[in-house]
């Protein structure tokens, strides 16, 4: 009887780490709070941050711009003309890799500058992730 208790117990706290969650649950440190920098967007995504702590997005459905915000909360945009990105990961020398979805279907590699080079095309990319050595 316990392994049966002990074994629900179990999945039960299993299936609650793999389920999303809101931000709001996310904890903060000590005293820190929620701040909102942006709105308007019609469906914000492919959140990362570089190596000097900027934050990175998409607005994966109605725009085609990657946006920069910096640590005082100023945003720009970083690259533009790159519509559907839905992930992104920062990789070695501060290199920006991209999935871009709908008709294009392929994966970018963004230099500092916001331009886009192919890396591989004819896939349907949704989320990455870059290892220290790049790949």
């Amino acid at each position: 009887m316990n392994k049966v208790i002990l074994f629900f117990f179990f999945s039960l706290c299993l299936s609650s780490f793999t389920q999303d969650m809101p931000l709001s649950q996310v904890l903060l440190d000590e005293g820190g709070q929620w701040e909102l920098v942006a709105s308007g967007y019609g469906s914000t995504d492919a959140a990362c941050v570089d190596s000097q702590g900027n934050f990175y997005f998409s607005d994966v459905k109605s725009g085609n711009t990657i946006y920069k915000v910096n640590s005082d909360g100023k945003i720009s945009a970083y690259a533009k003309d790159l519509e559907r990105i839905s992930g992104m990961q920062f990789g070695p020398n501060n290199v920006l890799y991209a999935c871009q979805g709908g008709s294009n279907k392929r994966i970018l590699k963004i230099d500092q500058s916001g331009k886009a080079s192919i890396l591989a095309e004819n896939i349907m990319p949704n989320d990455l992730f870059v290892t220290h050595k790049g790949w």
